[in-house]
């Protein structure tokens, strides 16, 4: 009778066990899912940040490009006019 008690108790414990162990597995890749998340936001700010920077230089560069252009332009027009 002793051993039957026993053998119910060990039973149960390894029941117990088992699904604090499957309680923990899902903890843990819920843990880690969310890590890869949270490292998935910030690569995408990281490249947000970026892309701005990139805008924002290529903007300036184009501005500066044009004001260039324009300078060259009226210098071509004030040639052209002072030879007529």
């Amino acid at each position: 009778m002793h051993t039957a008690i026993s053998n119910a108790y060990e039973k149960e414990i390894e029941m117990l066990l088992a699904q604090a162990n499957t309680t923990i597995s899902k903890q843990k890749d819920a843990l880690v899912k969310a890590n890869d998340q949270g490292q998935l936001q910030e690569k995408i700010a990281e490249l947000e940040a970026e892309h701005l920077a990139e805008r924002k230089q290529s903007q300036k560069d184009f501005g500066d490009y044009k004001a260039s252009i324009k300078s060259k332009e009226t210098k071509m027009e004030e040639e052209h006019f002072m030879k007529y």
